[in-house]
């Protein structure tokens, strides 16, 4: 007898072939703001299995994901605003072009509530791979702190593309879900059973950690030297050295990010730090003091 892979009580009914995925969130301070840090790792492929129960509340979790959030809202927006528009024109005293509206703003929605409510559920209630996509969570729990596991549903030709699979699997960081993508979805690394080529993924919220430890680096240098560094001295090649890192790594993107944080952070130790760092930097990449 094999267990349900959510409830852990029920027998196991229909199986299906998943990369386990590690997402682990934590956040820290730095220079005054919360850092959200994003980790992921794939754990290896498992065949797992979902009772009846457990299937159905996938199936509604998932079903509706093929056409992305973006489409869902537009949809609804594009429903609920002939209904609206109707309900104005007819309050306005032509009720007829008001009531054409209304109505055919509320048959739109219904029409589009049956699609992905009866249509899309009884697909996938035929073929349940993709009901597999983050098998017991949700996507609001993959931004709170702390360690879960997200499945990724694999099999040969089942999604059409990187947006179709981005769509399922919305819990996965966007940059996990790329290499996830490329590596074992297009590259079929999972034929071979070796998800450990498919990713290793950490990113920051916003910033990038990269660019957070520059800085740290950055200040340290400075701190030796509060009065700043002569642009063609050598002491001021260690300097040089991070910026040709950073754009080497980033461009210009993450050579700003970290000039960012080094400027929240260089404060306590003199005045005009960041001008400095700026003119050190000229001429490495696009950069220009």
């Amino acid at each position: 007898m094999s267990q349900c892979y959510i409830c852990k009580e029920r027998e196991a009914t229909v199986f299906q072939d998943c990369l386990i995925v590690e997402h682990s969130v934590s956040f820290s301070e730095f220079a005054g703001q919360r850092q959200r840090t994003t980790r992921e790792s794939g754990k290896g492929i498992q065949n797992i299995g979902l009772c009846d129960r457990c299937l159905k509340k996938q199936i509604r979790a998932n079903s509706d994901k093929g056409s992305g959030c973006g489409t869902v809202f537009l949809v609804f927006a594009l429903f609920f605003g002939l209904v609206l528009v109707g309900a104005v024109i007819a309050a306005t005293g032509n009720e007829v072009a008001g009531g054409i509206l209304f109505a055919a703003g509320m048959i739109l929605n219904i029409c589009w509530l049956f699609k992905t409510n009866v249509i899309d559920r009884k697909k996938m209630r035929k073929n349940p791979a993709k009901a597999f996509c983050a098998c017991g969570v949700k996507i609001e729990d993959t931004l709170r702190e702390g360690t879960r596991d997200i499945t990724v549903p694999l099999g040969e030709g089942l999604y059409a593309d990187y947006k179709e699979f981005h769509n399922y699997n919305n819990s996965l960081s966007d940059e996990g879900s790329k290499k996830i993508y490329d590596n074992l979805i297009t590259g079929d690394q999972w034929k071979k059973g070796r998800p450990e080529t498919a990713f290793g993924t950490e990113t920051g919220n916003g910033s990038d950690r990269v660019a957070m430890a520059a800085a740290l680096e950055l200040e340290a240098l400075y701190q030796k030297h509060p009065e700043g560094f002569l642009t063609s001295s050598p002491e001021a090649e260690p300097v040089r050295k991070i910026g040709i890192k950073l754009n080497s790594e980033g461009g210009m993107e993450l050579m700003k990010s970290a000039h960012g944080y080094f400027s929240a952070i260089c404060g306590h130790i003199g005045p005009g730090l960041s001008r400095n760092l700026e003119m050190i930097w000229d001429g490495i990449g696009s950069w220009r003091g």
